[in-house]
């Protein structure tokens, strides 16, 4: 039993905000064809618990079982759509209960985890007990019996501890990256579909493990896990991760002589191409203006030729106008006083 965690309490709205957490000692079942079989007491025995079987026909030991089955079945037939109630026992409400359905499996969790805890474990019981015989409720019996044993920390607290949490990662169409890894999941897809791409999200990681990371998010009621998109990844650190995608020395000195030799080749193209007159134009809009002004100035030694084919009748207007002189500076004191 582990911790359930704040945020899922906040998710289904519970007031009575109890963890229970530990190992049971004792695994008491009934002799149901589900229980049966050795493989299942097997996995409990290897788990350091006792695998007790109950009588045929004695409810009575094991009466914590039996209680809660009892009220969270009377909880169930006052919910809409029950097939059963006490006016109408044996099956006789299935049409009514069928018209009255409208609680989705989501709405039906919701409402039995609120009752669980909000309910049954603030219920006085007559058969639990504390020492000086006075009622109890299960909260009540669970908090006298931490004071008295020491509870050790559950699994996910003790991976807590070795975690790393990283804030603010953006969700991607791939998923999410975290220390050069891709990670995704169909959980963490549905989340992606729901918020969108780039909302932030964060992430817990081991630093000795990528083969898993946990998201948490506010609409996520508990974090999810999310593995690589690489299947079958071997169990290594992210900084062997690291300095297997790191170069060597021969791999950069490789690597550098390859470019080198693309910027020569580079380089004795452009030079080919200028020496045709066709060399790379490094600037795009000084090109467009050059362009531009070829234009202009092809524009304007075409209007200032002669027309080539008559355009009226009279050969004077087919000519171009004479182009008359102009005086200059010293000249024009003389032609202003022949004037006078």
């Amino acid at each position: 039993m582990t911790d359930r965690g704040a945020a899922f309490f906040e998710y289904y709205e519970i007031e009575n905000r109890i963890e229970v957490t530990g190992t049971p000692q004792i695994v008491s079942v009934d002799q149901g064809a589900e229980n049966s079989g050795p493989h299942l007491s097997s996995i409990v025995g290897n788990t350091g618990m006792e695998w007790a079987s109950n009588v045929p026909g004695a409810p009575e030991k094991k009466p914590h079982v039996e209680r809660f089955i009892r009220e969270l079945n009377g909880f169930l037939h006052t919910l809409p759509g029950a097939t059963t109630s006490k006016d109408l026992p044996d099956k006789k409400r299935i049409d009514k209960g069928m018209l009255e359905a409208s609680l989705t499996l989501q709405e039906l969790q919701a409402a039995v985890y609120k009752w669980a805890y909000d309910c049954y474990a603030l219920k006085l019981r007559r058969l639990i007990h504390s020492p000086l015989r006075q009622a109890e409720s299960p909260t009540e019996s669970w908090n006298g019996l931490k004071q008295k044993a020491v509870l050790p920390p559950a699994p996910d607290d003790i991976r807590d501890f070795f975690n790393v949490r990283k804030k603010g990662c953006k969700l991607q169409h791939y998923g999410i990256e975290v220390e050069g890894i891709q990670y995704h999941s169909d959980e963490l897809r549905d989340l992606i579909g729901e918020v969108g791409r780039g909302d932030t999200v964060d992430v817990m990681y081991d630093p000795l493990d990528i083969r898993e990371v946990r998201v948490t998010h506010p609409r996520l009621p508990t974090p999810i896990t999310v593995t690589p998109k690489t299947e079958g990844v071997a169990a290594m650190s992210f900084a062997e991760v690291k300095r297997a995608n790191k170069p060597g020395r021969e791999a950069k000195k490789t690597d550098k002589g390859a470019r080198a030799t693309a910027a020569k080749l580079a380089v004795a193209a452009q030079k080919t191409a200028e020496s045709l007159g066709r060399g790379k134009i490094t600037s795009l809009k000084n090109a467009k203006a050059r362009e531009k002004l070829r234009q202009r100035r092809q524009e304007i030694t075409q209007n200032s030729k002669k027309p080539v084919g008559n355009t009226s009748d009279l050969p004077e207007t087919n000519t171009l106008s004479p182009k008359l002189s102009v005086p200059k500076r010293g000249n024009r004191s003389e032609i202003v006083s022949k004037e006078k």
